[in-house]
């Protein structure tokens, strides 16, 4: 399953209802699915609870084991409508990207290690020349 898929796949949960574009607002995606949504969601407001369930909701998606753990690094209050960072899906499929996988190697890391190991299989191939053997004469 794609980031987006998974994504769209917490989106679905939390909002009630399926995901039919991703150019939503999230707050009105909120708001349009409150009286359909199941579970119904109508008496809860986007901002704070909803914000918080959602974040709480991608977290918890992105701890289970699967091929690629994240750590979600932001915060409901990134989602505030009147301040936030984070106001659409496209923003939020941004957001989870760009939260760092766990268990992976900073890039500095892998960029650095990289040429050592190309200089340690150079070093175990190299030979060394050999000794021709020579015929030594037995003395008569």
């Amino acid at each position: 399953m794609t980031l987006r898929e998974r994504v769209v796949s917490v989106l679905q949960q939390w909002c009630g209802a399926p995901i039919l574009h991703s150019n939503w607002n999230l707050q009105e995606l909120w708001n349009a699915t409150k009286p359909t949504g199941v579970p119904s969601h109508s008496g809860i407001d986007f901002y704070p609870p909803g914000a918080t369930d959602l974040v709480n909701k991608l977290t918890t998606e992105y701890q289970r084991p699967r091929r690629q753990k994240r750590t979600i690094n932001f915060a409901a209050t990134n989602l505030n409508p009147t301040g936030g960072t984070i106001l659409t899906m496209e923003d939020l499929f941004t957001a989870v990207q760009q939260s760092p996988e766990v268990g992976a190697a900073p890039a500095d890391a892998v960029l650095a290690a990289a040429p050592a190991k190309k200089t340690a299989r150079k070093a175990a191939t190299k030979r060394t020349p050999r000794r021709r053997k020579t015929a030594t004469k037995q003395p008569d």
